[in-house]
C-alpha cells in the first residue's frame, strides 16, 4: 500500500501542533496567596481528529501574574472559581521559578501545559462587566468602590483610614489651626493659611 506523502506530512504536523499550547481560559481551583501560585483547570477541551474529546488535566504550580516591580506591587484576592487567562511559556520555566535569574530551560519541552502563567480577569461575554461606564477608572472590592473621573475627582464608597496626614489645598488635616476661635458652643472660623 502506498502512502500519500503530503497527507502523511500533514498528519505528522497536525499531531505535533496538537501538543503546542499557547493561550486559553482557565479557572482557579486552589490558590496560595503568599507564593502567588495556583492550580488551574483549563476550560477548553481537547478535540481529537476522530471526534473524541477530553478535558485537559489540572495544571499545578501556575504563577499568577500581578503588576509588580522591585518597588511596587498591586495585588487583590484570588478565590476558587475565579477565571484567568493561561499563557504557556515557549520553554520550561521550572528553573526560573525555582531560582530566578537567567536560566537554561532544563529540558526539551516547549509550549507545554505544565508551563502556564495565569492572568486574572478573562471572563466570557455572558458574564456582565463590573464597569458602569467607559470614561472613569473604577476599583471595586465587595461593597467598597473607588471611582476616578476624567476630571480628576475621586469618589469613594466605604471608610477611609489614613496613617499619615491628609493635605487639602495646602492645608494639613493634622496640624492646621483655625481662625475666629471662640469658647463654648460657638463655631470656629475656617482653617488659617499658615
Amino acid at each position: 500500500m502506498r502512502t500519500n506523502l503530503p497527507a502523511a506530512i500533514e498528519a505528522a504536523i497536525e499531531r505535533h501542533l496538537s501538543q503546542v499550547h499557547t493561550v486559553m481560559p482557565g479557572k482557579i481551583e486552589k490558590y496560595d496567596w503568599e507564593l502567588q501560585k495556583a492550580s488551574v483547570k483549563p476550560l477548553i477541551k481537547k478535540q481529537y481528529l476522530d471526534g473524541r474529546e477530553a478535558s485537559l488535566p489540572l495544571i499545578v504550580n501556575v504563577p499568577v501574574m500581578f503588576m509588580r516591580t522591585d518597588n511596587f506591587s498591586f495585588s487583590y484576592p484570588i478565590n476558587e472559581g475565579d477565571l484567568v487567562l493561561i499563557l504557556f511559556s515557549e520553554r520550561s520555566m521550572e528553573l526560573y521559578l525555582k531560582d530566578g535569574g537567567e536560566q537554561l530551560p532544563g529540558d526539551r519541552r516547549k509550549f507545554d501545559l505544565s508551563d502556564g502563567i495565569a492572568i486574572p480577569g478573562l471572563y466570557p461575554f455572558s458574564e456582565q462587566s463590573k464597569a458602569t461606564n467607559n470614561t472613569d477608572v473604577l476599583i471595586k472590592f465587595k461593597e467598597a468602590t473607588l471611582r476616578i473621573t476624567g476630571e480628576g475627582v475621586f469618589e469613594m464608597k466605604g471608610d477611609l483610614i489614613v496613617d499619615g496626614d491628609v493635605i487639602a489645598d495646602g492645608i494639613s488635616l493634622k496640624s492646621h489651626v483655625h481662625t475666629g476661635v471662640a469658647s463654648g458652643d460657638d463655631l470656629s472660623g475656617p482653617p488659617a493659611d499658615i
